[in-house]
């Protein structure tokens, strides 16, 4: 706006000069020019603007969209726009340790290195030579009480009955032991499943070793990334603030007779595109 409402002030002054006879006019054709040149910067910038606002809007608050025209209330930024107050203190190596620990694509290749570990020492002991040592115990008889027959009464003939105690009087005991021993002759099954086993753990530890070089990598990026924006901020500040002593310069020196319109307009332009980069 600015570059836009000095080029039209400055095209009424030379008019009113030329009429008077003090400025010739080709003075009045450039400042024409000027005017069609910053309207047309003001219109670009406005139509950015607008379409900002609508993509501020769609994250924002959707519906605003679907109501009329000039109902709804302007997008104006209130905030400024400054750098962070505070970035990381941690040492890059403490930050890179950090990462390792909360990444979570690391710890699901942590586990699969885990569970490969497991599998190869399943599969080597599937291949080795194998004792096995067992033992069982038995107990046989009537555990109930009751009675039982013991044989015939010699003057009636009935057969006679003869209580059993609780653990039955003929109840025995068998206890059982013994070793088996498997010795593999040439198990190529067991060692093929090794050797698959033992390739598939290195592949593990490859891919978490260049998961974690990745990660490295990426924290690094990141911090050097962060330097150099504060740096550029840092510099595009200082940059800003010394055109706008330019242009402060410019407009006295314009006041005061001794420079043109054009350098004043030069001096916005420099002061708005420093603006933009910080």
């Amino acid at each position: 706006r600015d570059l836009h409402s000095f080029p039209t002030r400055r095209s009424s002054d030379l008019q009113e000069q030329l009429k008077v006879g003090r400025m010739p006019p080709i003075e009045i054709a450039r400042a024409q020019a000027l005017v069609t040149s910053t309207e047309l910067l003001v219109t670009q910038a406005t139509s950015l603007r607008d379409q900002q606002e609508v993509i501020l809007r769609t994250l924002l608050d959707p519906q605003s969209l679907a109501g009329a025209a000039g109902t709804t209330r302007e997008v104006v930024a209130a905030d400024p726009l400054s750098p962070p107050a505070s970035e990381p203190s941690d040492p890059l190596p403490a930050l890179i340790k950090a990462a390792w620990e909360r990444r979570p694509d690391i710890r699901q290749a942590r586990l699969q290195l885990t569970n490969g570990e497991r599998q190869v020492a399943s599969s080597a002991n599937a291949a080795k030579p194998e004792l096995d040592l067992y033992g069982t115990y038995e107990s046989r008889g009537v555990v109930v009480p009751g009675l039982t027959a013991i044989g015939g009464d010699s003057l009636t003939g009935n057969a006679l009955t003869d209580p059993i105690p609780t653990g039955g009087t003929r109840a025995s005991t068998v206890y059982e032991a013994g070793m088996q021993f498997y010795l593999p002759i040439q198990n190529r099954v067991a060692q093929a499943n090794l050797g698959a086993d033992k390739a598939l753990l290195r592949e593990q530890q490859v891919r978490l070793t260049q998961l974690q070089a990745q990660v490295a990598a990426e924290v690094q990026n990141a911090v050097t990334a962060l330097h150099a924006a504060k740096s550029a901020a840092s510099a595009a500040t200082n940059a800003r603030e010394l055109q706008a002593k330019l242009l402060s310069a410019a407009e006295e020196s314009f006041r005061a007779g001794y420079t043109t319109n054009l350098a004043v307009i030069e001096q916005q332009s420099y002061l708005a595109q420093a603006q933009t980069t910080e």
